[in-house]
């Protein structure tokens, strides 16, 4: 969406994404398999991100969301980083529950075992 932007700015709405459509990408694979597939991945978009030679002026730029209306390059970028923390976050509520019937009599102190995601990972 970010090329997107650079080319076509508020010209033409952004193209409808498919957030379920990556079910299908990783159906079948191995964690092994997925964490290296993703380190490539990030590589390639971070050597494509360094491409665009991004400044105030690029980063202001507007597109259209076609939910959403018209937001900037700078909110998409947040929007991403934001979407990127969220995964870390369920990542360590994950590794964080296998630990739960260990804390005993603190597991009330851990406040990451208490909350409503982490308590849907134990059911």
């Amino acid at each position: 969406m970010s090329l997107f932007i650079l080319h076509h700015g508020k010209s033409r709405t952004f193209d409808p994404f498919d957030r379920p459509g990556f079910q299908d990408l990783i159906r079948g694979k191995t964690i092994e398999v997925l964490v290296g597939e993703f380190g490539q991945l990030r590589k390639e978009s971070l050597e494509i991100l360094k491409s665009f030679s991004l400044d105030e002026r690029k980063l202001n730029l507007p597109g259209v969301h076609p939910e959403l209306g018209e937001v900037t390059m700078r909110q998409l970028f947040a929007t991403w980083t934001l979407h990127d923390l969220g995964h870390i976050a369920q990542i360590m509520r994950i590794m964080a529950v296998q630990y739960r019937s260990e804390v005993g009599p603190w597991v009330e102190y851990a406040s990451i075992l208490n909350d409503s995601k982490a308590a849907l990972a134990r059911e």
